[in-house]
């Protein structure tokens, strides 16, 4: 799968080592005080909070763009530094809270974070900032079903993540996208055949074809095309399609990579693809 997951993966292994969650303590009913009952509050906000947050969030501007133009290719602009991050509950308990990030191509940007009991909400840690290279202030707050980061180093700016759904066996990203763009069930009005791609990645219809995924980790020199790779359990990534949609049509048009020898009066595509000009399927959705 895509970058996603080795962030994943090297989140967990942090988080395992870090079993730091505050136990909530017993208040004696005879020994109760304001800073008892203060920390007792505070604790009790920090858990639901921390709950609130755990989860994947991602640049809502780039979940809406897609939406609006059914392409992941022209919504690249989301005008943040990271595409989106992992929140997790037990992280945000502990004495060292971060925000674990990633951009398309890559992960590895961790920021640290640390909870403020006078405004109940995350902020970026200044005692922390040797962790993070670049001078950054940010604060976060939960907007019903937003969180709006805002910030004031580098620049004054506010940027709203959105959080997404996720399942088993398979990448929370791939999840949403699936559900946006091709979740349904379409007739080719080639063939007339029946197809039925669900939001889990797996699709009906094709002869041997059992799997498809969206590409949205992009090569950096080429210039970004939709693409759908379309795979068999024996034969992962074995079908890649250039695909465009249209209200409740999708057309997928067969492509090949450009060799890597050629001659000196061949022309180089910007996108690496040479893509058929007639598409081989035309779906429409029912």
């Amino acid at each position: 799968m895509q970058i996603i997951r080795l962030i994943i993966l090297s989140s967990f292994l942090f988080i395992s080592c870090k079993k730091d969650t505050p136990v909530k303590s017993s208040i004696d009913p005879d020994n109760v005080t304001d800073t008892t009952i203060k920390k007792e509050a505070t604790n009790s906000k920090l858990n639901k909070l921390a709950k609130q947050l755990s989860g994947l969030w991602i640049n809502s501007s780039y979940l809406d763009s897609i939406k609006v133009s059914k392409s992941i290719s022209k919504s690249r602009n989301y005008y943040s530094d990271i595409l989106g991050f992992y929140l997790y509950e037990e992280n945000l308990l502990s004495e060292k809270s971060s925000i674990w990030g990633f951009t398309e191509n890559e992960g590895g940007y961790t920021y640290p974070i640390k909870y403020n009991t006078d405004t109940n909400n995350f902020i970026f840690d200044v005692s922390r900032k040797n962790e993070y290279p670049e001078e950054m202030d940010f604060s976060m707050y939960l907007k019903k079903d937003k969180l709006e980061i805002m910030y004031t180093i580098p620049k004054r700016k506010k940027i709203l993540y959105t959080r997404i759904s996720h399942s088993k066996n398979i990448d929370e990203l791939d999840y949403e996208l699936n559900h946006i763009l091709f979740e349904g069930t379409y007739v080719d009005s080639i063939t007339q055949k029946e197809f039925i791609f669900q939001r889990n990645g797996t699709v009906k219809g094709f002869d041997s074809i059992t799997n498809y995924e969206l590409q949205y980790n992009f090569v950096v020199e080429l210039k970004p095309i939709d693409m759908i790779f379309l795979s068999s359990s024996d034969e992962p990534y074995s079908d890649l399609y250039h695909y465009e949609i249209k209200d409740d049509k999708i057309m997928l048009y067969s492509n090949r990579s450009y060799p890597d020898e050629k001659t000196e009066d061949e022309f180089i595509p910007e996108t690496g693809y040479i893509i058929e000009e007639k598409p081989t399927f035309i779906l429409m959705k029912k």
